[in-house]
């Protein structure tokens, strides 16, 4: 069985009974496919915010902290955190629905809902957030487990004679302590080993791009129907000391991959196609071109082209950032670099007439 637990924040015991009786229909109906929702309720906003929930169900008018002065900005404020913060589904379910702010109507995984039509519609929304919300719950486990080995054994060693940690600046270090605790998670959890499974060609993306205010290396434009990837080396336009970024052609889709991925869809033992379709993920292909699998969502991969590049100014781009597709992740960019520089580094030599080797 799989458990989620649901947080349920509301001062009306009734509207509790209510969530709980909608719940437990849900259970029973969902016995068979393995799921099950826990509902867990906190007696006020400082319990709420300590406690650990997959997904939470909020009234706005809500006592404060100090369990004092009840208010919509209670809500509002709850909710919008736990969505920023946590990541988590949240659904505000009010007799004054007219009380949300606006800042909660444009986030994801939010949902509204009128008291006067009771749990129901509520329960099927958390429903619909299930692989969400399990996938989430999962990753987090994954993240603790890794956490734990590399902040007993490699960072806090390190750091805890340090007297930077209690110095003028705790928030900086934490900040200087926090970022090496990420790269190192990360490095981690990305290793070649039968712990790990192989990488998912999503992981090749960052969509959207997380820089929001310039561009960056890996860039991916969509430029008057084209996609263009930016190759300049990321140094340069944080400091804006070059005035034009470099970029080449990416070329969507080619015949071969089609051909091979169709077959493998019809037979996923094919043995030649297995191998044609590793040859384009190993990059055994011409020094002119890279490999980059299929953006989420689309069927069609992209091959760089070194051969057909050109450039723009920095504050163009910056200013068309809106025509970004996405970015390539930073396990696969330096890849994606070095092949590029060994494209443009290569050097030939005459050319030597075979003739003479074997002339008599």
């Amino acid at each position: 069985m799989n458990y989620l637990d649901i947080l349920i924040l509301d001062d009306d015991l009734a509207m509790i009974d209510l969530f709980e009786t909608s719940v437990e229909t849900w259970n029973a109906d969902n016995n068979e496919n393995g799921k099950h929702l826990n509902v867990i309720h906190a007696e006020s906003l400082l319990r709420a915010h300590q406690s650990r929930f997959d997904a939470a169900i909020v009234d706005l008018r809500l006592p404060d902290k100090n369990n004092k002065g009840s208010s919509a900005d209670n809500g509002n404020e709850f909710a919008a955190s736990m969505v920023n913060s946590r990541g988590i589904p949240v659904a505000v379910v009010s007799g004054h629905v007219v009380e949300l702010s606006a800042e909660l109507e444009e986030l994801e995984h939010f949902q509204k809902f009128s008291k006067n039509y009771g749990y129901g519609p509520v329960v099927d929304w958390l429903s619909e957030q299930w692989d969400l919300m399990a996938t989430l719950r999962k990753s987090r486990e994954q993240i603790e487990v890794a956490s734990a080995e590399v902040f007993s054994k490699r960072l806090w060693p390190q750091w805890q004679d340090n007297p930077a940690l209690s110095g003028n600046s705790p928030d900086r270090q934490a900040k200087i302590v926090t970022r090496q605790f990420a790269s190192h998670i990360s490095d981690l959890l990305g290793l070649d080993n039968d712990q790990n499974p192989d990488w998912h060609p999503y992981e090749n993306y960052i969509v959207p791009a997380l820089t929001s205010e310039r561009t960056h290396t890996g860039d991916l434009f969509n430029l008057d129907d084209e996609i263009w990837i930016v190759l300049s080396p990321q140094c340069d336009m944080a400091n804006a000391s070059v005035p034009n970024v470099l970029l080449a052609k990416c070329t969507q889709g080619n015949d071969q991959w089609t051909t091979h991925i169709d077959r493998l869809k019809a037979t996923p033992e094919n043995e030649k196609s297995r191998k044609q379709i590793k040859r384009f993920v190993d990059q055994d292909y011409s020094k002119s071109k890279h490999f980059l699998p299929p953006l989420p969502g689309k069927d069609a991969p992209l091959l760089v082209d070194f051969s057909v590049i050109q450039t723009i100014p920095l504050t163009e781009l910056n200013e068309i950032l809106d025509h970004r597709l996405g970015s390539v992740s930073t396990p696969f960019l330096s890849n994606l670099i070095q092949r590029f520089g060994a494209f443009v580094s290569r050097t030939g030599q005459p050319n030597i007439d075979i003739v003479h080797f074997f002339e008599i």
